[in-house]
């Protein structure tokens, strides 16, 4: 029951398990683990309203590319970038229940826990930690080595090498 549209691509050695999409165009590196029930590459939130507050779709043209060596849990999302492909690095790992929206990159060796939220058109840095139940707002920046607490709400761009956690997320400490 895996499902792989048209011009995708998937790389020597990876394993795609049961009930997974992998939308158009995508490109799933060497070495992979794509677990069940997750969707790769299809259109995410994308809304604009005209005069009369009606919102109609924004097209989505492009894609999701994923590294080499990267690990995606079951019940994954992760939607096919708005105006350019959506990111994800080698060696990220995600648990399960996670949501990466549209125009996102995940920097390498960053692991993202079970039920984490990354709004579109956000920047993970490499090797950061987002901890499970975390929600990302779009647009913003998380720097390197960063870790994330559990069931944070990160409303303001991160700097490298620091703790942040709450509603919304404040600076603990530099590591």
């Amino acid at each position: 029951n895996v499902v792989v549209e048209t011009g995708a691509e998937i790389g020597f050695n990876t394993t795609v398990l049961h009930n997974v999409v992998v939308g158009k165009n995508c490109k799933i590196g060497s070495h992979c683990l794509i677990k069940s029930g997750t969707v790769i590459g299809q259109r995410g939130l994308g809304f604009s309203r005209d005069i009369d507050g009606i919102p109609h779709s924004f097209p989505h043209y492009g894609s999701v590319s994923i590294g080499n060596n990267v690990e995606i849990g079951a019940l994954n999302t992760i939607a096919a970038g708005a105006l350019s492909d959506t990111i994800i690095d080698d060696h990220v790992k995600t648990d399960d229940h996670v949501h990466i929206a549209h125009n996102v990159r995940i920097g390498s060796r960053t692991i993202i826990a079970a039920c984490g939220l990354v709004s579109g058109s956000t920047v993970i840095g490499d090797q950061v930690w987002l901890g499970p139940n975390c929600s990302i707002i779009d647009k913003v920046s998380i720097g390197r080595n960063a870790f994330i607490g559990i069931g944070s709400a990160v409303t303001k761009s991160v700097p490298d090498f620091v703790v942040v956690a709450g509603n919304p997320a404040k600076f603990l400490k530099q590591i």
